[in-house]
C-alpha cells in the first residue's frame, strides 16, 4: 500500500503505512524504502536516520548493502559533508565483486 500511496505522490500516507509494516515485521527493506520516500521528497535529515535504522538491522546482501551506503552518501552531499560523502561514495566503488554500480 505504501508503494501505491508513493506513486499517487500522498507521501504521509506512505510513510504512515511504512512504519506499520515496520511494527508488525522490522527488516531492514522497510527502512530503506521509508528512507528513499524521505530522498524524494528532499528530507535528507530524516533519509539518515531510515538509512542508519536500516545498516542497523543488516542490509542482507552486499548489493543492499551498496544501496543503503550509495543513498546515504547522497544525504550527505546533499546536506554539504562532501568529506563523508565521498568516502561513501569510494567505499562503494571499491567494494569487490559488485558488478552492477
Amino acid at each position: 500500500m505504501a508503494l501505491s500511496f508513493a506513486k499517487r505522490q500522498n507521501m504521509q500516507a506512505a510513510h504512515h503505512y511504512i512504519l506499520l509494516a515496520s511494527k508488525i515485521r522490522p527488516i531492514a527493506k522497510y527502512s530503506y524504502v521509508n528512507a528513499v520516500f524521505y530522498l524524494q521528497q528532499k528530507k535528507y535529515k530524516e533519509a539518515l536516520f531510515c538509512l542508519k535504522a536500516a545498516s542497523n538491522m543488516g542490509a542482507g546482501s552486499a548489493q543492499n548493502r551498496m544501496d543503503i551506503l550509495n543513498a546515504e552518501g547522497v544525504c550527505h552531499m546533499q546536506l554539504g559533508d562532501n568529506e563523508e560523502a565521498l568516502k561513501l561514495f569510494r567505499e562503494v566503488v571499491n567494494a569487490p565483486g559488485l558488478t552492477s554500480r
